[in-house]
């Protein structure tokens, strides 16, 4: 230990000097002060927390980062606390300190909530829970010791007692509650029926959403669809109430911006956050924002330096959303999302007595269902890969109902198989795997089917039937003929463009521009070039121009009925000019 420059007395500090051989104390202070933990973090943000006490027995507690040591932020911060003056110059600080950080407590501040790598915990404001379903409550100054560590949890500490920081944090805590995650799933069966087994999937995965990223790289959207009052939030926020006391839904529709949800999505690991109001109105930036959040991605903000890298900012939790409307501005989205239809007029006795048991169990919080999918990660961080790849494999060549989806789609089934099959090899699951298998698929096939309708092309067609039925497009744009092998339309896409155009913008949808649409039809399977020299892949058809040629049976869509066909067998040499 280095010479000691001050002395202690009566609650104050004293510098010391020596003239000749005369002892000179120079009173600095009307305080004196401990250094009750310490906060490393590499930075000038690393905090300490002080315990001071002045020369009337007046004492207060305070946060103070490493920056503020500086001789006039420390003079400040103490007077801030009331009646305590340090009239010292920086060295007789730092004499000071130096003394005191012999005894200080190093503690982890744990600045996100959730699952904690380091230690294995799972983080609350109020305290850790341990994988064997140990919870280790906080002190008053929120540390918690752990296998001989010490974490600092701020929120609950006496320090931020009256402070507005932490507010999102101080609901985050531990309840255990009295249902166990058996009987949570059989209320949440009972009162959603298939959507609540989808729902516990998508709920366990959450709980490991950390595993599943790093074996995937991607995590889908769970979306609940339907109008008001059919058990949307209620449900999501019953999801939610694991992670905390006070669940709320985030509004899409407020003056947020997507910096901003990214910022509240970065701060819990492995939770649960629940996004409202979407519509399909949205802002093109929220809606990219929304795809990026599926690879994980929250923003990319530029970082003060000359080489133009980027700071990203992670999604670490899952994602619900809910909206009266599907999303279908863009395909892309719709096809991140794991869709659930809520749009039945009517509940059981069964189903309203299971809602209500559990909204009246949520007062008591549902940590213990929490710590029970907790307890079994080693479980999935050793079976999670194996086992997903597994149910992929089955539903991509050998289910005869699954192999015909895309590739996304037979994904999303397995991220939701997964979960169940770990879950049910302890035998926790209250209904038998195969009834679950059955209503994933089935979900996922109506998902797929309502996709395949929202496509952008399939938007294009579906434009057309409408603006045909309307009569806003007539056989001066199109005209349908058989040439003996099958139906062909022909069509004058430059004509129709700005109508397509005009219906989506009014729809809500997605437009795509005139070039990139045309690719994309050329694309398709049912698409028929022409032969003519010069004219590219166009068609010139007698009395409606350059047009396109599509194989008509093949598009999913009735003009016929609206429109008055030739029956003579179509002759192309005879119609183009």
């Amino acid at each position: 230990m280095s010479e000691i420059n001050f002395l202690e007395r009566d609650n104050c500090y004293y510098a010391l000097s020596y003239k000749n051989t005369n002892k000179i104390e120079i009173k600095i202070s009307n305080f004196v002060m401990k250094i009750l933990y310490m906060f490393p973090d590499g930075t000038d943000n690393a905090t300490r927390i002080l315990q001071i006490e002045n020369d009337r027995g007046i004492k207060d507690i305070l946060e103070i980062c490493s920056s503020d040591f500086a001789i006039n932020k420390f003079k400040a911060a103490i007077r801030s606390r009331g009646n305590f003056s340090f009239t010292g110059i920086q060295i007789n600080l730092d004499h000071i300190l130096e003394h005191l950080q012999y005894d200080e407590v190093v503690a982890q501040k744990v600045s996100v909530l959730g699952y904690q790598p380091e230690s294995k915990c799972y983080a609350f404001s109020n305290g850790l829970l341990d994988i064997e379903g140990q919870f280790h409550a906080i002190n008053d100054f929120g540390i918690v010791e752990h296998k001989g560590k010490g974490y600092y949890l701020p929120a609950l500490s006496i320090i931020n007692k009256y402070a507005d920081s932490h507010t999102n944090e101080k609901n985050n805590c531990y309840e255990k509650g009295n249902m166990n995650f058996t009987e949570f799933s059989q209320h949440l069966i009972n009162a959603y029926g298939n959507n609540g087994i989808i729902c516990i999937s998508f709920l366990i995965n959450a709980v490991f959403r950390d595993i599943i990223y790093q074996e995937l790289g991607f995590y889908p959207f769970l979306y609940l669809f339907g109008g008001a009052g059919k058990g949307k939030s209620s449900l999501a926020k019953l999801l939610l109430s694991l992670f905390t006391r006070n669940p709320k839904e985030i509004s899409l529709e407020g003056d947020s911006t997507s910096k901003a949800f990214a910022r509240i999505i970065s701060q819990f690991r492995n939770g649960l956050f629940f996004f409202t109001e979407y519509t399909n109105n949205i802002d093109n930036r929220m809606t990219g924002f929304l795809k990026g959040i599926y690879d994980g991605i929250g923003y990319d903000r530029a970082q003060m330096t000359n080489d133009n890298r980027t700071h990203k900012t992670p999604v670490l939790s899952a994602i619900i959303l809910d909206g009266n409307e599907m999303p279908v501005k863009k395909s892309a989205l719709f096809s991140r999302t794991i869709l659930l239809d809520f749009t039945a007029n009517s509940f059981s006795e069964e189903e309203t007595a299971s809602f209500k048991k559990l909204e009246n169990e949520k007062q008591n919080g549902f940590a213990k269902v929490l710590s029970e999918i907790f307890a079994h990660r080693l479980l999935f961080e050793n079976n999670f890969k194996k086992i997903f790849y597994e149910a992929y494999d089955t539903l991509k060549f050998d289910d005869d109902v699954t192999k015909g989806l895309d590739e996304r789609s037979i994904r999303h089934l397995a991220f939701l198989l997964t979960p169940l099959i770990i879950i049910d090899s302890q035998s926790l699951l209250p209904f038998p795997l195969h009834e679950a298998y059955t209503c994933i698929i089935k979900n996922a096939v109506q998902q797929n089917e309502l996709m395949n309708e929202i496509k952008e092309v399939q938007v294009f067609w579906k434009s057309i039937e409408y603006l045909c039925g309307n009569n806003r497009i007539s056989n001066d744009d199109f005209t349908i003929r058989h040439d003996g092998i099958c139906k062909k339309l022909f069509l004058n896409y430059n004509k129709v463009y700005p109508l397509y155009n005009e219906y989506c913008r009014r729809q809500g949808m997605n437009v795509l521009d005139q070039a990139s649409l045309i690719q994309l039809l050329k694309s398709e399977k049912y698409f028929i070039p022409g032969s003519q020299k010069g004219r590219g892949a166009s068609i010139t058809v007698k009395n409606i121009g350059s047009t396109y040629c599509f194989i008509y049976d093949q598009l999913n869509i009735d003009l016929e009925n609206r429109y008055d066909l030739q029956n003579s067998i179509f002759n192309e040499k005879e119609n183009v000019l």
